[in-house]
């Protein structure tokens, strides 16, 4: 058997040395060459989306307004009486307000002549009445209302008597009010006279506050 110099010896210790070396090169590039490992990433994002209506919406925080006993011919105005009375509205929307005030259901019986609104109240209105209420003049309506103040918007402090006209054809009593909780708040207050010649009795009538988009 021959026997393997030194010199043999040291080269091919060398060559397995580069072998061994290149191998590894190539198995490294090989490995960068893959994709990352998938489904096990520590963060990823996601999304949710909506788009919220522009509804216009409102709720009557205080809907009922207590004139108590008055004599005929009295005129009362709801802020005036010892405990202030409001109807407190409230723009529970998303978008700004306007609002109208009317009814629909007329006292019972109750006939007013032009300008004077409706209200309710039984006694018929003549021209020549001695009741201020049941004159033909505007300002001289048995029951009216106004928007007393807001916490936002154009409050129209003036006295109109109660339509009959359908939504969207009457007085806005309050323009633009916001929706945005801290000032999305308004109050509306009554001026009532009894007319001579109403028979006793409780008194009542319903009122419908309608309200639209500003924008």
């Amino acid at each position: 058997m021959r026997e393997i110099s030194n010199s043999t010896l040291a080269l091919m210790v060398v060559a397995a040395i580069i072998v061994s070396v290149f191998g590894t090169f190539m198995s490294l590039s090989k490995l960068n060459q893959l994709s990352g490992p998938t489904g096990f990433a520590t963060s990823e994002t996601g999304k949710a989306n909506l788009t919220v209506s522009s509804t216009a919406s409102i709720s009557l925080v205080d809907d009922l307004i207590e004139m108590g006993t008055m004599d005929h011919n009295q005129t009362n105005w709801s802020y005036h009486l010892g405990i202030e009375d409001y109807w407190h509205v409230e723009n529970n929307g998303g978008v700004n307000i306007s609002i109208e005030i009317y009814s629909t259901a007329q006292g019972p019986g109750g006939t007013y002549e032009a300008n004077q609104g409706i209200g309710p109240f039984i006694t018929a209105s003549t021209a020549n009445d001695d009741s201020g209420c049941l004159k033909s003049d505007f300002n001289h309506s048995c029951f009216m209302v106004r928007c007393n103040s807001s916490l936002s918007g154009t409050c129209d402090a003036t006295y109109y008597p109660l339509s009959n006209n359908t939504a969207g054809n009457n007085n806005k009593h309050l323009v633009d009010l916001d929706y945005q909780d801290s000032v999305d708040d308004a109050y509306f207050d009554i001026n009532v006279t009894v007319p001579y010649g109403e028979p006793s009795g409780n008194k009542e009538i319903d009122v419908t506050f309608f309200a639209a988009s500003s924008e």
